[in-house]
């Protein structure tokens, strides 16, 4: 079983090993010293042959490696937008006509890149290298890979879980689209990261409140849970969400810039960063945040002159965003319906968490907690940075090996459609699973459908969080005139739900025409389990979304692959 924490800045693994401990995996040659377990989340060619990572791929960046270089590239997995080539029209002119003796007019093409610095095959391919080498670490020190747990943070959306489903898939290591089904399911950080905090032995109440911060390089993810003793095990479970909250604004990276931003105001520093470029000085600003967590002050080497970068300086820097973090706080307990005083418990996680004004940021606004129960890594312990980093990772296959974490749902699952774009609730978070008939963990929800007369509707389903979070859907529902049912099957261990239409006497309805001409034979249900390797391939690989009231464009089969929105980004 291996956890794979791919994240912002850096990135590890863990695995249970045969003795039932859960170890994180040594990442030599490719980690970032003196830290055993993590990779640089960092990738120079990812398209070439042999993309090289972690360190060494920063390394030959700064040398002057002209190859496409991603780095800290993980928010880009969720983009709605990445880079793409389109023909354009790029200039109209008139020219003289032998044959119709005289001027028309003519148009000229020409092809322009649009869209984020990289393409979603550089994004994908990048990920993949990333993923590969943790796998292989793991796998050398004897982890089984029949199940694979990847971290999702809760800002995430659908179109990152299919980009990493790919991700994946390019690894080539995890067989086929049909396998990794089987095998691979997401979990949010802060579910995984309360996780292991359950299991390293914390004397919790019989009920407790508990915060996760997980404070990253690309997001923060804030996760209110409430814990609870459980007959038959030793360790509080985490037995429901109360809140979740987040914000890529406050993040690391936001830090980064922040601080970036004011070494600028000064003319003469701003004129010796210039030297750097723009990627290196991201990278000697992001060390010189990581060195003043345990030193008033540090250097940054230019070619015009040394930088001084002091604690103070940083502290004014990230001011407007430790006030963020404070309201993000405030509003995640307040949607809870709690006082920040009713939380009972702060866990702190991710590598941003380890700087010293983010710590007393959180303190300041849980000041009934002591030591032990607002619990910090220290910055200067090595042992206690590799921790804060690989905690999730570890909690990844804690919620693998006790699956009483997931016997309920985590969160309010929704229903839309392209005809009625409100929302319905069709399971409350906290709604326990049944079993089904293999003993499997299943939840089986059916909704009464009414006005299908429409040709071409589709149906979407959605996790409420910070937002309605697209899952999974069924598109090109036939018209129906007699009552019909959508059937939807949850299971905690599945990446993607199950969907059906049935009719009154419970069979699936069958297709009729479809508006895309495509074929016939199926019955109106999306199952990915269902579909060839060459359909999955399409699925994975498509990033177009799905517009229900433009409908530009409708997918050649079941499964609903865009997100259903009301209006076009």
């Amino acid at each position: 079983m291996i956890g794979i924490d791919f994240g912002t800045t850096n990135s590890c693994a863990a695995f249970d090993d045969p003795f039932g401990a859960v170890r994180t995996a040594s990442a030599r040659p490719v980690n970032t010293p003196p830290y055993d377990a993590i990779i640089a989340t960092a990738v120079l060619d990812p398209l070439g042959k042999t993309p090289v990572i972690g360190v060494e791929a920063q390394e030959r960046a700064n040398l002057g490696d002209q190859a496409p270089f991603l780095d800290s590239f993980k928010p880009l997995m969720d983009y709605l937008r990445l880079r793409e080539r389109r023909r354009i029209a790029v200039a109209d002119q008139l020219v003289y006509s032998p044959v119709e003796q005289g001027d028309k007019h003519v148009t000229k093409y020409g092809w322009i890149d649009v869209g984020g610095p990289f393409t979603r095959d550089q994004i994908v391919a990048g990920a993949a290298a990333i993923m590969a080498r943790l796998i292989t670490c793991c796998r050398d020190e004897g982890a089984g890979d029949e199940r694979v747990l990847l971290g999702l943070p809760i800002t995430f959306s659908s179109r990152s879980r299919k980009r990493m489903i790919d991700a994946l898939r390019r690894t080539a290591q995890l067989g086929g689209y049909h396998d990794l089904l089987r095998r691979v399911r997401f979990v949010r950080e802060p579910v995984a990261a309360a996780a292991a905090a359950a299991y390293e032995g914390y004397d919790f109440a019989d009920r407790e409140v508990v915060l996760v911060f997980d404070h990253g390089g690309g997001t923060l993810d804030l996760c209110l849970v409430e814990f609870q003793r459980i007959p038959g095990f030793d360790a509080p479970m985490p037995v429901r969400e109360l809140a979740v909250g987040g914000d890529a604004d406050v993040a690391g990276r936001a830090m980064d810039q922040a601080l970036v931003r004011e070494l600028q105001f000064d003319p003469e520093t701003a004129h010796a960063l210039e030297t750097l470029g723009a990627r290196m000085t991201e990278e000697r600003v992001r060390a010189a945040k990581q060195a003043l967590s345990t030193r008033p002050e540090y250097v940054i080497v230019t070619e015009a002159g040394d930088v001084e970068v002091t604690q103070e300086l940083l502290a004014r820097a990230v001011r407007p965003v430790l006030a963020t973090i404070t309201s993000e706080l405030e509003r995640v307990c307040s949607t809870a319906g709690l006082q920040t005083t009713d939380v009972d418990r702060v866990l702190m996680t991710g590598g941003s968490s380890l700087m010293p004004v983010v710590q007393d940021t959180v303190a300041a606004c849980f000041p009934h907690l002591d030591e032990y129960r607002l619990r910090r890594y220290d910055p200067a312990d090595d042992g206690d940075v590799e921790r804060a980093i690989t905690e999730v990772a570890q909690g990844l296959v804690y919620v693998a090996l006790d699956n009483t974490i997931e016997q309920i749902v985590h969160w309010d699952v929704q229903l839309s459609s392209s005809e009625h774009p409100d929302f319905t609730t069709v399971a409350k978070r906290g709604t326990p699973y049944g079993r089904n008939e293999e003993g499997e963990p299943e939840l089986v929800i059916t909704q009464d459908i009414e006005d299908l007369h429409n040709d071409g509707m589709s149906f979407g389903v959605y996790e409420h969080q910070l937002d309605y979070d697209f899952v999974f859907g069924l598109a090109e529902v036939p018209p129906q005139h007699a009552k019909t049912r959508l059937e939807i099957r949850l299971r905690p261990n599945e990446t993607f739900p199950r969907l059906r239409l049935l009719n009154g006497a419970g069979k699936v309805v069958p297709r009729g025409p479809r508006p895309s001409g495509g074929p016939t034979d199926r019955g109106v249900e999306a199952d990915l389990m269902a579909l060839s390797e060459t359909e999955l391939e399409a699925f994975f690989r498509a990033d177009v979304e799905y517009l229900p009231d433009a409908r530009f464009e409708v997918f050649s089969h079941a499964p609903l692959a865009r997100r259903l929105t009301r209006s076009v980004q």
